[in-house]
């Protein structure tokens, strides 16, 4: 399908914005609150004095995040005061200005503020709440998490379950909750499933680009829609926050694995621009040179014999598990416009092109329903979605949010192991639009 007519589907699906009147986050990004710290510097002294309350919310928050890295040679100094004059207000806002600043710039993943969701709870969330739990890029490099199966596995709560052995997926539970409709997954706060059976496949998404993996075991936002009976799981993607910033990753595994990633972006006063490409494979996954087969089923066969078959075709058992190789590539950018008067409006696209293989069974079990000869030679899928934030008097604002997604998948069915007669195959087709802010 060509560019132009994915944006004529955008184009389409558009009508169906929803917008609605937001209070501030109990709980904010950095990245917010250097927004409200930006336009309560443009009132006036007594004006900003009014504002104490905001000032002070946005202090605590700052406080908490403080007292969460102690490392982070960060300092606030005492507030002053009550209550504030024009002229401690106004230093207020200065010093805190600066000191968000330090804590943004201190921040690698720079996760992508208006992607992030936030769980509504009649107080403020502590830094050490129960109810989500989230891991970082830091955290995410420093366990070699180059999918997000790897990452979300790292979390409390969180079990990943293999969906059926013969479709080489996998899946999450929460608390006994599954992915397939009970426990949405979002990227940037946008709904991600596959049209057929809601289930979508946690090794085809990449980390090199993803800042943050939130977690809401339980509570979830009211924001990101129904069916989050289990909680939800959203992949909060990277912004740029300097004038020029990029980084580069490049590394092998066992198996001819290659991982490779890029990623520009620039943050001007007036708009934003970012890119990324990201590349991920592995030929094969090695097995142990002590594996021992089970006896019985594709056990009978012995490594290098030529009179081994299954399906009457010659079958050759390896130290390579048999299919399993994977490909994984993506590309995307994102472009915002950043008025003078404040607010932020950005629009983001994401191409991602998947293909693997279904390892063979290797068990006891003779029964036929066990040896399914499966590939996938693609899983594809494209996003398209604008997010905005627009600040509407002192204490509230709009978040509009808008996308159009696609999904594209085939699985090819085989009679033998050779791969040379095909009894079936199946594509899924699917796209929509919806709201979530």
């Amino acid at each position: 399908m060509s560019f132009k007519r994915h944006l004529l589907y955008f184009g389409l699906c558009a009508w169906m914005v929803v917008c609605t009147l937001t209070a501030f986050s109990q709980t904010e990004h950095p990245q917010t609150w250097a927004q409200d710290i930006a336009f309560m510097e443009k009132l006036t002294p007594s004006e900003a004095a009014a504002q104490q309350g905001s000032i002070l919310q946005i202090r605590a928050e700052v406080q908490s995040w403080l007292e969460a890295h102690p490392n982070s040679g960060i300092q606030l100094s005492p507030p002053s005061s009550l209550p504030m004059g024009g002229d401690q207000a106004t230093a207020q806002l200065q010093e805190l200005r600066k000191v968000v600043a330090a804590i943004i710039q201190l921040d690698p993943s720079h996760p992508f503020h208006l992607g992030v969701t936030e769980v509504e709870v009649s107080a403020a969330l502590s830094p050490l709440s129960p109810t989500v739990e989230s891991i970082t890029q830091g955290e995410i490099q420093l366990h070699d998490a180059v999918n997000v199966t790897r990452a979300i596995d790292l979390l409390p709560g969180v079990e990943i379950s293999r969906i059926a052995g013969n479709r080489n997926e996998a899946a999450f539970m929460i608390r006994g909750f599954s992915s397939n409709g009970q426990v949405p997954f979002y990227m940037d706060g946008i709904p991600i499933y596959v049209p057929y059976d809601g289930y979508i496949d946690l090794n085809r998404f990449v980390t090199s680009d993803i800042a943050e993996i939130q977690v809401a075991r339980g509570f979830s936002s009211p924001l990101l829609g129904p069916n989050a009976l289990g909680g939800s799981v959203n992949l909060v993607t990277r912004e740029p926050v300097k004038r020029f910033e990029g980084d580069a990753a490049m590394g092998t595994s066992s198996g001819d694995g290659l991982l490779s990633s890029l990623r520009l972006g620039t943050r001007q006063s007036r708009f934003l621009a970012q890119g990324t490409l990201d590349w991920l494979q592995a030929d094969y996954l090695p097995l142990s040179g002590n594996f021992q087969y089970p006896a019985g089923g594709y056990a009978a066969l012995t490594p290098g014999n030529a009179a081994n078959t299954v399906g009457n075709v010659p079958y050759a058992l390896t130290d390579h598990e048999n299919q399993s190789a994977t490909r994984d590539e993506k590309f995307g950018g994102r472009i915002g416009w950043l008025p003078k008067q404040g607010g932020e409006y950005v629009f983001s696209y994401i191409n991602q092109k998947g293909q693997k293989g279904v390892p063979l069974y290797q068990g006891a079990n003779a029964n036929a329903a066990f040896k399914n000869f499966w590939l996938w030679p693609y899983w594809n899928k494209d996003s398209y979605y604008f997010l905005s934030d627009t600040g509407i008097g002192e204490q509230s604002g709009i978040k509009f949010r808008v996308f159009y997604d696609q999904f594209r998948n085939s699985i090819d069915m085989y009679d033998n192991s050779a791969y040379n007669s095909m009894n079936s195959y199946s594509k899924t087709k699917g796209f929509g639009s919806e709201i979530s802010s």
